[in-house]
């Protein structure tokens, strides 16, 4: 995976999923029967949340989820949490990502989707909570945009300045990787309805 990344910490990819398979996990993540779960995020990062909570812009609001796979507490094996029918698409976006990555299979810490909806008396410059996903490992991230929306990716410089890097703007199809100690957040949509992605963590050499 270094002969991709190179000395790169973050690239994005728009063209490893064709259109239609684009369209169709599309269509599979929004259907009317599809479930998503209810997640507050001071849950999941409340110590992330804590320790920038003195940040101006910071503003963060529910999100819904569907975990697919995680790692066993007891055992440390990846394993799925969901049902075989939506493990399908996710497997062939594993599979197409192992083979941009030139790698025969990814070994996967967790894979989810983040559902958040629109906010429409957000402001343009909050963002939610500054984190990185799996503080304990060393590995990659990877966000796949599921639609088109409003709610950028940001990337800061440290912990203590907190200074705004970089920002990657939502995008249908489109693969951000990063590495896993770049500390990031996203931002609610004020414009779209929803914004839709799959979050990925695995490990790396």
């Amino acid at each position: 995976m270094n002969d991709i990344f190179g000395d790169r910490d973050w690239f994005v990819v728009d063209d490893i999923l064709t259109e239609e398979e684009q369209n169709q996990l599309g269509e599979h993540l929004t259907n009317s029967y599809f479930p998503y779960y209810l997640s507050s995020f001071l849950t999941v990062h409340k110590e992330q949340h804590d320790k920038f909570k003195h940040l101006p812009n910071l503003k963060d609001h529910i999100q819904m989820v569907h975990g697919f796979y995680k790692v066993d507490e007891e055992t440390n094996d990846t394993i799925p949490c969901t049902d075989d029918k939506h493990l399908e698409w996710i497997n062939l976006l594993l599979k197409k990502m192992a083979t941009y990555l030139k790698r025969d299979s990814l070994n996967v810490i967790r894979v989810k989707a983040n559902l958040q909806q629109q906010v429409t008396d957000n402001k343009k410059e909050y963002h939610n909570t500054p984190h990185i996903d799996e503080p304990s490992s060393k590995h990659w991230v990877c966000i796949y945009y599921v639609n088109d929306s409003d709610g950028d990716t940001l990337f800061f410089d440290n912990e203590k300045d907190c200074n705004i890097t970089d920002s990657i703007s939502p995008k249908k199809g489109r693969f951000l990787f990063f590495k896993g100690n770049k500390l990031h957040t996203g931002k609610h949509p004020m414009n779209t309805y929803i914004r839709l992605v799959i979050n990925m963590d695995f490990y790396y050499e």
